[in-house]
């Protein structure tokens, strides 16, 4: 299993965040667990149908087989189910079915010299995820008491093709999860079906095309190989528990694997069944990857809605409100929400500190968590930072710019702050927007998280803030701070402690910005 991160999943949608964490599951299927370098593994199969509890949402791999095509009398042998190994897959939470695939019936013709075209096996599927069965084995229609009325048919397509028979080509098979079937080459000595390794074999004059290869997988822990193509008549199933046949009797495709039936001959002899799919699930519940633990500030949950994370997610969120350690006990990826303190006015407002909302890997140690100070009047914000020694400065939060009197361009920061009479303060490194500019004799506001501070003469405003959901409820943070005389502090201004907004110039020509806050969350 190689998946880090939510985001990279398959089926996942826009709406997953990027902490990593691997599905929890509550029942069914028959349990088995292995580890493999330090990671424990729980894999799950289901041998028929039946349903998978998913307790908590998550990621697994999968691998799911459809069941074989029946071999035919008189022609080809029967393909394998197509052979899925689907990884890095969301599984939402809740009940999701599991249909394992039944293999293509046998058939044993009314009386001699009769040819049937096998039967194609039924798809297996674990939720929306589908795997087709293969398709069966090709024939001729009849040749009833030596009449000479004889129609020949191509192999069957499925996930692997059944073999043609009679200078018919072989059924498709679904690449890359299955292979075509082998072309028939004389009368009742048809093609081998198709495996999830290889092609079937052709047919000869004197005797069917072998089986093609199925596909090894370790899913499990051990190599098994399976999804094996019928045999043509008297010849040889495919690895992977393809049936081949003994004397003029076809041989069913093994339970389980998804291999194809053999084929029968044209007399009273049956063609071999089509083995029946699997559906194995595997995830990950002990060791580095399993998701993680951590212990450190003010510590709440929350199950997400759709806009806050996965719907029905629960997650955890450690909020450090001022500088303090975090330890982080199992590693694993977290999301994390650093945000700057916020820079002073001086007639002009403070810029909002910078932010930096990302997914991080940690490993287990203790980090130092620095939250930033709102800068005083005319002074910009300190930073908010978590590291650790070796750790580099992408986990840093710049302080927002401060505000400045007239005749001076603002000063940058995570969010630049205010101009007088000159040009606003710069964002720097993308953490935020820039600081108004001003005309001569005009104050200007800080930039904030939702936009730059408002430009023109006597107007003054803050840029915007941010309503954050990241912890589960809408908060308010990181607003620019107003110019002093005119217009006001920038929207979702609160000019709270851990706010990280900018000091406001507005009704005081000099007022000190707001501090920061860092946290991180991951789902539990």
């Amino acid at each position: 299993m190689t998946i880090s991160k939510l985001s990279t999943a398959q089926g996942a949608g826009s709406a997953i965040p990027t902490a990593g964490r691997f599905a929890q599951i509550s029942s069914g299927g028959t349990i088995t667990t292995y580890t493999d370098g330090g990671i424990t593994y729980e894999v799950r199969t289901f041998t028929s149908s039946g349903s998978l509890v998913v307790q908590s949402s998550g990621v697994v791999d999968m691998l799911i087989i459809g069941g074989g095509g029946a071999g035919a009398t008189s022609g080809g042998g029967g393909g394998a189910g197509a052979h899925i190994f689907a990884q890095e897959c969301f599984l939402p939470a809740g009940t999701q079915t599991i249909v394992v695939g039944a293999g293509g019936a046998s058939f044993t013709p009314p009386y001699a010299n009769y040819g049937y075209a096998g039967q194609n096996g039924n798809a297996s599927r674990c939720g929306f995820y589908v795997s087709p069965g293969g398709g069966g084995g090709g024939s001729e229609t009849f040749r009833y008491n030596n009449d000479s009325y004889q129609i020949y048919f191509d192999g069957r397509n499925g996930g692997s093709g059944g073999g043609g028979v009679h200078g018919k080509a072989g059924g498709s098979g679904l690449a890359p999860f299955g292979n075509s079937g082998g072309n028939g080459f004389y009368l009742t000595f048809g093609g081998g079906g198709g495996g999830a390794g290889s092609a079937g074999g052709v047919g000869t004059t004197t005797i069917g095309g072998v089986g093609g290869a199925g596909a090894a997988n370790s899913i499990t822990g051990t190599s098994v190989t399976r999804a094996g193509g019928g045999a043509g008549l008297i010849s040889t199933g495919g690895s992977g528990g393809g049936g081949g046949t003994v004397g003029a009797t076809g041989l069913a495709g093994t339970a389980n694997t998804g291999g194809g039936g053999g084929a029968g001959s044209s007399g009273a002899t049956a063609s071999g069944a089509g083995g029946s799919g699997v559906v194995i699930v595997r995830t990950i519940i002990a060791g580095s990857a399993a998701g993680v633990s951590a212990t450190g500030g003010t510590v709440t949950t929350y199950t997400g809605n759709g806009t806050n994370g996965v719907n029905g997610q629960a997650y955890r969120a450690h909020s450090l409100t001022a500088s303090s350690t975090l330890e982080i006990t199992s590693a694993g990826f977290v999301d994390c929400f650093i945000l700057g303190g916020g820079g002073g006015s001086n007639g002009s407002g403070g810029g909002a500190g910078g932010l930096l909302q990302m997914p991080v890997y940690l490993t287990p140690k203790t980090y130092t968590v620095t939250v930033g100070a709102g800068g005083a009047a005319i002074t910009i914000g300190s930073g908010s930072t978590i590291s650790y020694s070796g750790l580099n400065n992408s986990m840093v939060a710049l302080g927002g710019g401060h505000g400045v009197a007239a005749w001076a361009n603002g000063i940058a920061g995570g969010c630049g702050g205010g101009a007088a009479g000159a040009v606003g303060g710069a964002a720097l490194y993308g953490q935020g927007y820039r600081g108004g500019q001003a005309a001569a004799g005009t104050y200007s506001g800080g930039g904030g998280q939702g936009g730059q501070g408002l430009d023109g003469a006597g107007v003054g405003t803050g840029g915007p803030g941010i309503q954050s959901t990241f912890t589960g409820s809408s908060v308010n943070r990181a607003a620019g701070g107003g110019g002093a005389s005119a217009g006001g502090n920038g929207t979702y201004w609160t000019g709270v402690n851990n706010s990280g907004d900018g000091g406001t110039g507005f009704g005081s020509s000099n007022n000190p910005g707001w501090s920061g806050i860092v946290i991180i969350k991951y789902p539990i």
